[in-house]
């Protein structure tokens, strides 16, 4: 059984992620699944990358897995809560800003963040806040 998070104890677990520059994000196709350019983005299967900023195309936007790596400089994802391919919804535009959270996080570390994700509470606990998603509260954490 996970433990319940505080917005502290969820404040330190990201602090330990090391949450550092991800790739420049320059494009997405506008597909099912979401194909997504970044020159030399040296990503592998797994990385997990936090993404603010796009316009148009916002289904990018998110706390997000790397999927596939078909080369080099492209890369699809999944929605890390959900697990679902994140597809296109548009034309990828905006100040895209794309952090690549580097896992050094103890065992059971990262169940416990996505199980305090998943509880997104009506009143009370961690997450409670009605006007915005989980998601957007960790875009609060990191700065975005």
């Amino acid at each position: 059984m996970s433990k319940v998070l505080t917005t502290a104890d969820v404040r330190t677990l990201i602090s330990a992620m090391a949450a550092v520059t991800g790739p420049t994000i320059t494009d997405a196709t506008n597909a099912s699944p979401s194909v997504v350019t970044a020159a030399a983005h040296g990503l592998q299967v797994g990385d997990v990358l936090l993404i603010s900023g796009v316009t148009g195309n916002t289904n990018l936007n998110g706390l997000r897995f790397v999927a596939t790596v078909p080369d080099a400089d492209t890369f699809t994802m999944n929605d890390f809560v959900a697990g679902s391919a994140v597809n296109g919804n548009g034309v990828t535009a905006g100040t895209i800003v794309c952090k690549r959270i580097t896992n050094t996080l103890r065992p059971g570390d990262l169940g416990d963040l996505t199980a305090a994700l998943a509880q997104r509470p009506s009143t009370g606990g961690p997450f409670a806040d009605n006007n915005r998603a989980a998601e957007s509260s960790l875009k609060t954490i990191f700065g975005l």
